[in-house]
């Protein structure tokens, strides 16, 4: 992104230019600067929702992960159970 001000300009200036030339560049990266801010906010509100709804979406996959693990330890077991019956 270009500011539009050679060095050349700027160097060879008045002093007066230069503090005006100085000030238009200082004034230019603050306007940038509190446009950033606006657009990180709004991108920080966006995604906020989007990491909580990931982060109860980690605790319930837990809960269901270990319910499987469960369910299919106990099935496992039931076939061993009569696996070995029928085997007498």
């Amino acid at each position: 992104m270009s500011h539009g001000v050679k060095k050349e300009t700027y160097v060879n200036a008045d002093e007066v230019t230069t503090k005006a030339l100085t000030f238009d560049l200082l004034n230019k990266l603050y306007e940038i600067t509190e446009e950033s801010k606006d657009s990180f906010t709004k991108q920080k509100e966006i995604c906020g929702n989007r990491i909580k709804k990931l982060e109860n979406n980690k605790k319930k996959n837990a809960v269901v992960a270990s319910a499987s693990g469960g369910v299919g330890g106990g099935l496992t077991m039931l076939g061993l159970y009569i696996k070995e019956w029928l085997t007498k």
